[in-house]
């Protein structure tokens, strides 16, 4: 979670120690949809996973995201 952060962190521009689990990427986090874009590959090149268009939806939360890249990694 640590490296997801991080990632969040650098596209947010927010400090990876303030962002929570539960925060909402667009709305606490200030995410736009360009910046989910470049977060998201950046997450598929770290994690070493693919992310479809139909994915993207379910991402509301960081946690949302760490559920997402578990399941593709199957740790859950």
């Amino acid at each position: 979670m640590d490296e997801l952060k991080e990632i969040i962190s650098e596209h947010a521009g927010i400090p990876a120690c303030q962002i929570d689990d539960n925060m909402s990427l667009q709305t606490d986090l200030g995410i736009d949809s360009f910046s989910l874009i470049c977060m998201l590959e950046a997450i598929e090149d770290t994690f070493h996973i693919s992310i479809n268009e139909s994915d993207i939806a379910q991402f509301q939360t960081l946690q949302d995201v760490h559920n997402f890249i578990c399941k593709k990694q199957n740790l859950i």
